[in-house]
C-alpha cells in the first residue's frame, strides 16, 4: 500500500449515483495529473454492502457489481472501508420515508455519526481490495486528497489534508432557499424543513472543510440566481455529466425511458409514468429503457446519444435531466410530490423558466406535449450553446479535473 497516491471518496449516503460521481471524478483529476492507473488508489466507503449473485463474480455486494460490471470502473484499484460505510449508512432513514424524514434523521444523528467516523479514522482502517478481497491495513495518515459528491458528513477535517467536492447545490444554501420560499408564501408549507438551523449549521461546517466545492450549472438553485450568490469557496462549472457515444441497434424513432426512483411505493409516479408511455405508443413511439417492461426495447443510457432518440422520460433528478440535455435531447418530466426532495422542486422551476422541459406535474396531463418538442430541444441548445460558450467546453469533470490537479501540483503532492 506504499508509493502511491491515494485519494478518500466521500459520497452522500442513499442511492449509487453520489458514489459513482465521486469516483468518476476522480478518475479525471488522477488522468489530469498524469497518474496511470497504477499510480493511484481510491479507498471508499462501501456503504451499500447487501449481496447479490452474480454469474461471474458469484455473491457479491450491489455497490462491487455496480463498479466492476455496469461502470467502466473495474480496472480502477478500489479499496472498500466496511465500517466507515456501515457508520455514515447510520444517517441514511430505514422503511419508507419522505423528505422530513431523511432530514430528521441527519438532524438526530449527526453528532453521533461524526464523532464515530472521526473515533475510526484515528486508528489505523482495515480494508478489502475490490477486485480480489485481499484484506489489508492502512494508516489514514497516508491519505492525500478527499474528494467527494454532496458529502454528508467530515473526514479528517482537522488534518490539513486538502477537500472538495462537487454538487448541484450546497446544503446550507438549499435549505436556507427552501425557506426563505416557504416564509414569501412561493412555495408549498409542506416542504417545511425540521430544525433548519442545525441543518444549515451543518452543511456550512461540512463545507467549510472545503478547498473548493464545484456547483454545476445550471442547476438545482438557479432559478434562485444562486450562481450570483456563490459561497466564498464555491467554484461554478458545467454540468458533470459528459456527452455519450451513439450505440448501434437504435432503429425506430422513440423515447428513452429512465426509472430511477420509480416504486411500487409512489404510486403517482406510477400513474404519470404510464401515462407517457401509453400517449408515446399511441403516437407511434418505441419505448427504450435500460429496465424493460413489456413490449419495451432493452437499451444502456448511452441511447440517449442516438438521433432516433427524439426525448427522455424520467423524474427530475439532475443525473437524468443533464442526460438528456447534454445530448441535445427535451426532458418529460415526472410529477412530484412535497414528500420528495425539495431539489425536485427547484430542478422543475430552473429548468422549466429555461424552457427545456416538458412538465406533466405542471401541464396537468400531457395535452399538446409532442407539439412542443421542436421548441423545448431548440431552447436545450440555446441554452447549453451558452454554457460552453462562457466554458469553452460542457464537460464539468475536466474543469473540475483541471482545477484540482493544478492545486495538487501546486502544493507539491505529486
Amino acid at each position: 500500500m506504499k508509493n502511491k497516491f491515494t485519494v478518500l471518496a466521500n459520497y452522500a449516503p442513499h442511492g449509487f449515483g453520489p458514489m459513482i460521481v465521486a469516483v468518476a471524478e476522480i478518475r479525471r483529476i488522477m488522468e489530469e495529473a498524469g497518474l496511470g492507473k497504477n499510480e493511484y488508489r481510491i479507498v471508499m466507503p462501501l456503504i451499500n454492502s447487501k449481496p447479490v449473485e452474480d454469474a461471474d463474480y458469484g455473491k457479491i455486494s450491489i455497490t462491487e457489481k455496480i463498479f466492476m460490471k455496469d461502470q467502466p470502473f473495474a480496472d480502477t484499484e478500489i479499496y472498500l472501508d466496511e465500517k466507515l460505510g456501515a457508520i455514515i449508512d447510520e444517517l441514511n432513514f430505514k422503511g419508507n420515508c419522505n423528505y422530513g424524514d431523511r432530514l430528521s434523521r441527519i438532524v438526530n444523528e449527526y453528532s453521533r455519526v461524526q464523532y464515530a467516523i472521526n473515533e475510526h479514522m484515528s486508528h489505523e482502517m482495515r480494508l478489502r481490495k475490490m477486485a480480489s478481497g485481499e484484506e489489508i491495513s492502512f494508516s489514514p495518515e497516508g491519505i492525500q486528497l478527499i474528494f467527494g459528491h454532496n458529502p454528508a458528513v467530515c473526514m479528517l477535517a482537522d488534518k490539513g489534508i486538502s477537500q472538495y467536492f462537487s454538487t448541484i447545490a450546497p446544503f446550507s444554501k438549499l435549505i436556507e432557499y427552501t425557506e426563505q420560499e416557504i416564509k414569501a408564501g412561493r412555495l408549498n408549507p409542506a416542504y417545511a424543513i425540521p430544525d433548519p438551523a442545525q441543518l444549515i449549521a451543518i452543511g456550512k461546517q461540512i463545507e467549510a472543510a472545503q478547498k473548493a466545492i464545484f456547483t454545476a450549472t445550471p442547476s438545482t438553485l438557479t432559478c434562485m440566481n444562486h450562481e450570483n450568490q456563490t459561497l466564498s469557496n464555491e467554484v461554478i462549472v458545467p454540468p458533470f455529466k459528459d456527452a455519450a457515444t451513439a450505440p448501434e441497434g437504435i432503429n425506430a424513432e422513440g423515447a428513452y425511458i429512465t426509472r430511477s426512483g420509480i416504486g411500487q411505493n409512489v404510486p403517482y409516479l406510477l400513474e404519470a409514468m404510464n401515462d407517457i408511455i401509453a400517449h408515446l405508443r399511441s403516437n407511434g413511439m418505441a419505448i427504450y429503457s435500460a429496465d424493460t417492461k413489456a413490449d419495451e426495447i432493452y437499451a444502456k443510457e448511452t441511447a440517449c446519444a442516438h438521433p432516433q432518440i427524439k426525448l427522455i422520460v424520467g423524474r427530475l433528478g439532475l443525473s437524468t435531466v443533464y442526460n438528456a440535455h447534454i445530448h441535445g435531447k427535451p426532458m418529460v418530466s415526472f410529477g412530484y410530490q412535497p414528500k420528495d426532495d425539495i431539489e425536485m422542486h427547484f430542478n422543475e422551476r430552473t429548468f422549466s423558466e429555461m424552457g427545456t422541459l416538458f412538465s406533466y406535474n405542471q401541464n396537468h396531463g400531457l395535452k399538446g406535449m409532442l407539439g412542443q418538442m421542436d421548441k423545448i430541444t431548440a431552447n436545450v441548445q440555446t441554452v447549453y450553446k451558452a454554457v460552453e460558450d462562457k466554458f469553452g467546453t460542457l464537460s464539468g469533470d475536466s474543469v473540475i479535473a483541471k482545477h484540482v490537479a493544478n492545486d495538487l501540483k501546486a502544493m507539491s503532492l505529486l
